[in-house]
């Protein structure tokens, strides 16, 4: 038994894509860095018509410059996000990108908070609980330049989130494009055979097995050491932003209820009284006109 009362509350709906940059990359090492306005506008859209009470983002590109409410309302998402670190760009010699990012939607009657952890990755959790029970859910973006330092540092990571929470689910792009089936993952490239040696050792399963990106390989995944609790995921279906990876969205049978947003003032302009507004506007005095 799975412990969870079907009759009570909504699955948890999760969306994820890696967003190849939302600021331009021209601007990553400004302190002035332009957003790409398609893209925010493309995410804000998705967030408004789905609806879904999870989104993960890699490769934001962001940097301390784009402040939270640049992209989305904190009224209706709490942001979770972890930039590219100056020493991370020296480690590896860039000058920018990477970051990744986790969206909550606000109504989800369940306690969220960031596990803090001591970690050089781009890795961010949270601690989900609801009534039935509590998980943790990560995204980490592992480059495709990774090393074994970086593959030991991830698997300790990661064992003790098992260790201290029990239930783990990882969803990012692990750039592990060797692998072509993920029901029996093996590969000829020795820090990729590597790094699937150890997850599978924390007792993970990936839930994808079909390609994520536009050269055919599967590099985002979904880890979780219980898949039971997973209705089948849908591989690029409905693109959260344009990017030359696809959507991966999956719901977990979680059962929560939802909390009530606060209500918002709307506007009839079909109503509205636009001769006095007309007129309200004409007595106002124009003092000067720069042209």
């Amino acid at each position: 038994s799975s412990g969870i009362n079907a009759e009570y509350g909504d699955n948890i709906k999760i969306a994820y894509c890696n967003a190849k940059g939302l600021i331009h990359m021209n601007s990553m090492t400004s302190n002035r860095p332009m957003l790409q306005a398609k893209k925010v506008q493309d995410l804000q859209a998705y967030l408004f018509t789905f609806e879904p009470d999870i989104v993960i983002l890699n490769e934001t590109w962001l940097t301390k410059h784009i402040n939270d409410n640049e992209l989305v309302s904190s009224d209706y998402y709490t942001m979770f996000r972890k930039d590219r670190t100056e020493a991370d760009k020296i480690k590896y010699g860039k000058k920018g990108g990477g970051g990744v990012m986790i969206l909550y939607r606000n109504d989800i009657d369940a306690s969220v908070s960031e596990v803090k952890a001591k970690i050089s990755l781009p890795v961010t959790s949270i601690l989900v609980k609801t009534r039935f029970r509590k998980m943790c859910i990560s995204t980490y973006y592992r480059y495709d330049y990774s090393n074994e330092g970086s593959t030991r540092e991830a698997e300790k990571y990661y064992r003790n989130l098992i260790t201290k929470y029990k239930y783990l689910t990882i969803i990012g792009d692990l750039n592990l494009s060797s692998v072509k089936d993920w029901e029996t993952p093996v590969s000829d490239v020795c820090n990729q055979a590597d790094f699937i040696e150890r997850f599978t050792s924390l007792g993970l399963v990936s839930l994808v097995n079909s390609p994520t990106h536009r050269s055919g390989n599967i590099l985002d995944l979904i880890l979780t050491n219980q898949p039971e609790i997973f209705e089948r995921p849908t591989v690029g279906v409905d693109n959260i932003v344009q990017s030359d990876h696809v959507a991966i969205c999956c719901s977990i049978k979680l059962r929560v209820k939802r909390k009530s947003f606060p209500s918002v003032r709307k506007f009839l302009y079909k109503k509205a009284n636009w001769e006095a507004l007309n007129a309200n506007l004409k007595s106002i005095p124009v003092l000067c006109v720069d042209t």
